[in-house]
């Protein structure tokens, strides 16, 4: 039964990557989660290690596309920063606190995401 949840679960977050280009870690890690019960760090990680494969699948796609802007990609420099400071700040945050400060960002992102 866990490997059906699964498999539903990878095809409703590739549905949502492929569509979107992002989305799948805001499907990942609440399935992990409640629907798999794995520890909130695992569930995480987790979907990091997954999203970094659909990331690769979707730089192919898109560069054969021409839809990768190389004049910006510098832009990861700050992105790395930014990412070495978040993870060692979800370690510092209480879980709970953790998950109020995710739901908030979801909900402001999808309001900014209405035109």
């Amino acid at each position: 039964m866990r490997n059906i949840k699964i498999i539903l679960i990878a095809i409703i977050a590739g549905i949502i990557n492929g569509m979107f280009s992002t989305g799948a870690g805001l499907i990942l890690v609440p399935a992990l989660i409640y629907i798999l019960k794995d520890d909130e760090y695992t569930a995480r990680g987790t979907t990091l290690f997954i999203i970094l494969i659909l990331t690769i699948v979707n730089i192919f796609i898109y560069s054969s596309n021409q839809a990768i802007d190389l004049d910006i990609v510098y832009i990861i420099i700050g992105g790395i920063i930014g990412n070495t400071i978040g993870n060692k700040l979800v370690y510092k945050i209480n879980r709970n606190i953790l998950s109020i400060m995710f739901a908030i960002f979801t909900i402001i992102m999808g309001i900014g995401m209405i035109k």
